[in-house]
């Protein structure tokens, strides 16, 4: 069974085996000043927008990651898929999106803003058999550095 990639940000592949995504979600938010005003409604001043949020929701399963071949039966419980999530939000470098693949939906520049994971069925060093995970992206309405864009195109 080929491994079919589902969402791409930068160099890292949400796909079906390693860090499988099973719900992701967009939101777009305005902001708004409010002005008060004696016997009136309130009067609202358009002041910006926010950046695009993205949150995908996904699950690590370590025995299937062994089974295909990914690390051996001690290496990879699975931290070290979250372990690279982490070390690319603490880059705080800008990733291109990209929905698919073939050549698939490009979504914009987005920084990993936080990633949390919870573990369950836990094992005898307390990590999870299944291990859910959540990344919260924004959209970067600026130029990415040379780095976040070399990154992005050759997976470095």
């Amino acid at each position: 069974m080929a491994n079919t990639v589902l969402m791409r940000w930068g160099p890292v592949l949400f796909d079906v085996v390693r860090r499988n995504i099973h719900e992701w979600e967009r939101s777009r938010r305005a902001d708004w000043a409010r002005h008060d005003v004696v016997g009136a409604v309130t009067q609202l001043e358009a002041t910006g927008m926010q950046p695009d949020e993205m949150t995908l929701r996904g699950r690590i399963f370590p025995f299937f990651l062994r089974q295909a071949g990914h690390g051996s039966q001690a290496s990879n419980n699975g931290m070290s898929e979250i372990e690279l999530l982490r070390s690319y939000c603490d880059q705080q470098t800008p990733q291109q999106m990209i929905k698919g693949t073939n050549p698939g939906e490009v979504l914009g520049w987005y920084v990993l803003e936080d990633i949390n994971d919870s573990h369950t069925f836990l094992d005898r060093n307390a990590t999870g058999k299944i291990i859910n995970f959540e990344g919260r992206f924004l959209r970067f309405a600026g130029k990415p550095s040379a780095e976040g864009f070399y990154q992005s195109l050759f997976g470095m």
